[in-house]
């Protein structure tokens, strides 16, 4: 079993230089268009790369937290029952029994232009400031042109007014853009955010979120 597992991440390595490619923002290269080229030209291997792992769950967003500084993505192989301990991930996590674990997550390098621009920290804001950030400084790199939320319990609803890049209905995993505006929620109320769906409009986006607890409810 173990030799599958190492020939199945040798054989991906490839695909996940991709995902180093897409962590950073805008301001780490030279040419935006050359970035949103970049971007849509791994989306596809990258959520086809879910597909042939035949991951079934839907993508829960992880704060950092000691074992993960830089927080995650875990994607559960099963859609429901699924089970996640914290306690058993760390940096170099990627395969596990039940999903996969992407570490530092998706668009992760837009948190730091979230904080710099703003000078506030992420786990120091409430959802609304997170949210208001974020859609600041998106809009000023020109990715969007803001963003609207609506919170309800354990739900949240975020509308990404016309974003530069975007994944087609249907896609496991989100483009930057959307992984960041997540991420920095998953920050704000240090909470696992798991995405319920992504509806793509004519001139927005829709996405709905479920709040899955404190990082402390998945330490066992």
């Amino acid at each position: 079993m173990y030799e599958k597992i190492s020939y199945i991440n040798l054989g991906l390595a490839g695909l996940f230089i991709g995902l180093v490619v897409i962590a950073f923002s805008p301001s780490d290269v030279i040419n935006l268009d050359v970035y949103i080229k970049t971007i849509k030209s791994y989306q596809s291997p990258i959520n086809n790369m879910v597909e042939a792992l035949k991951l079934e769950g839907k993508p829960i967003y992880i704060p950092p937290y000691r074992n993960l500084p830089n927080g995650g993505i875990f994607i559960p192989k099963h859609r429901k029952n699924f089970s996640i301990n914290l306690g058993l991930f760390d940096e170099e996590t990627f395969l596990t029994h039940n999903g996969v674990l992407i570490t530092p997550p998706i668009g992760y390098k837009f948190i730091e232009d979230f904080e710099n621009y703003s000078d506030i920290k992420l786990r120091d804001t409430d959802l609304a400031l997170a949210i208001s950030i974020a859609s600041s400084v998106l809009k000023t790199f020109g990715l969007i042109d803001g963003i609207d939320f609506e919170e309800d319990n354990e739900h949240i609803k975020i509308t990404i007014e016309h974003p530069k890049i975007h994944c087609n209905n249907g896609c496991k995993i989100p483009c930057p853009i959307i992984s960041s505006i997540i991420y920095a929620i998953s920050i704000s109320l240090n909470q696992l955010i798991l995405i319920e769906d992504i509806k793509k409009q004519k001139n927005y986006i829709e996405i709905n979120l479920k709040k899955l607890g404190s990082v402390d409810e998945y330490l066992w």
